[in-house]
Parts: structure tokens; sequence; C-alpha cells
């Protein structure tokens, strides 16, 4: 599972790390691995809990509040947090890249208008 994990956040273009044990503080036994991708806009970590289920961090600049996002996006996996920049969402290797590209999408098109608004005469 890990491999496919990487190798779809590589095919969207996203830099990622190696993967890393994760445990809830120092001594104890991992819990989970993490590795950390970067996209165009955003970027976070995946986290992989050793009893198969899957969240992501997403981080951004671009997003005062997730809350008053979040719900026009249409994300198919479960949102678990939105608290100003940051976005957690439980999710499952099938609907990991179809929000990966609602993502990347909102972040192109936010960008996109950004730009032309500030070009515009």
């Amino acid at each position: 599972m890990e491999d496919k994990l990487i190798a779809a956040l590589k095919s969207m273009g996203m830099d990622v790390s190696d993967w890393v044990q994760v445990s809830e503080r120092p001594g104890k036994e991992p819990f989970a691995k993490e590795a950390e991708y970067k996209a165009n806009g955003y970027w976070g970590k995946i986290h992989l809990r050793n009893t198969g289920e899957l969240y992501i961090l997403v981080i951004t600049k671009a997003v005062k509040n997730w809350k008053e996002s979040v719900s026009k996006l249409g994300l198919k996996g479960k949102v678990v947090d939105a608290v100003g920049g940051i976005l957690w969402l439980k999710e499952s290797l099938e609907t990991l890249n179809d929000d990966l590209q609602i993502l990347s999408s909102f972040f192109e098109k936010n960008s996109t208008e950004g730009g032309s608004q500030s070009h515009s005469h």
C-alpha cells in the first residue's frame, strides 16, 4: 500500500519524502508511518496507521478557513478536522486520487483567478 500511495502522489507531480515511523511519544511502539508531500499551492503529510487507516493532512496559505471551502469541494474522503489553513481527511486508496485531483484543481483555479484579477485593467 505504501508504494501505491507514493506512486499516486508522484504521478500527480508531487514531491514526496520517504516513509518515517511515528509513535505517540518517544520510546513507544510506532503506530503509523508518515510521508511528507509538496504540491502546487499546498503541502502536508500522508499518515498511514498500522491498522490500515489512511489520513491526509493538507496545509496551505491560500485558504484562511477550510470550513468555508470544504463543503463546496465535494471531497470523497471524510473531513476529520478543518481549522484555518489546515485540513485533515480520512481517505481510502479509492478516494485519495480523486480528492487530490479536486484539491489540485481548486488551488490551480484560485491561483489563476488571483493572477488574472491582479493583471486586469
